[in-house]
């Protein structure tokens, strides 16, 4: 967690821009981002410390319906065994990164077991203080197959570099009383997965956190 910590504190000794909805510059290795699913619109990428009870037992990662959760900061690296980004560079399409959750300090992953809800390809947080394997790495491409490098606000596919799965969620999988219990402590997120295809619940978009420029 600490090495999390001080590569977010450190990165920002760097010019930052405060990202807003109308923003249309670049993501950038080192930021802080959220990533909006673009089926719900109003679903967010996050994790904390609960585990899956089923499948691999790691950490679980959903979509929250809450936009100011300090869950739903991701810090954007180079990938597991690929060469370090500086900070402040723009993030080609193709290139393999990873996504560190700052609060947890564990790795987007994902790999073949299933997810609980809804059967597809689990992800999950893997890891400790950024440290973690291939499993890690995800690879962003543009939905509108235009540009070299990923624009904030801009719909991208977010692809597992190991199974070839695309990152997803959908409001037919959200955790209710009836699947997760009264006290389900993510209750009305929604469950995170990876599937093939390339409808709008594998969309997502970054235009909210804290962004980097050189």
């Amino acid at each position: 967690m600490g090495v999390v910590v001080g590569l977010l504190v450190s990165s920002l000794l760097l010019p930052v821009t405060m990202a807003t909805d109308m923003d249309d510059d670049y993501v950038t290795c080192g930021s802080a981002i959220k990533l909006t699913n673009m089926e719900s619109g109003d679903h967010y990428l996050s994790s904390a410390q609960h585990k899956i009870n089923s499948g691999s037992n790691q950490q679980l990662v959903t979509s929250s319906p809450s936009r100011s959760d300090s869950d739903l900061l991701w810090i954007i690296s180079a990938g597991h065994g690929t060469p370090a980004c500086d900070p402040g560079t723009k993030i080609g399409f193709g290139s393999k990164i990873r996504f560190t959750h700052v609060n947890t300090g564990s790795n987007l992953h994902s790999h073949l077991y299933k997810s609980p809800l809804t059967q597809n390809q689990e992800v999950t947080g893997f890891g400790d203080a950024g440290t973690g394997d291939a499993g890690d790495n995800w690879i962003v491409r543009d939905v509108r197959s235009s540009g070299a490098h990923w624009e904030r606000g801009n719909p991208v596919i977010i692809t597992h570099a190991d199974t070839g799965k695309n990152l997803g969620s959908s409001k037919r999988g959200m955790f209710t009383r009836n699947n997760c219990g009264n006290r389900c402590p993510v209750m009305d997120h929604l469950e995170v997965f990876a599937a093939s295809g390339s409808s709008s619940y594998l969309h997502w978009k970054a235009e909210l956190g804290v962004f980097l420029s050189l």
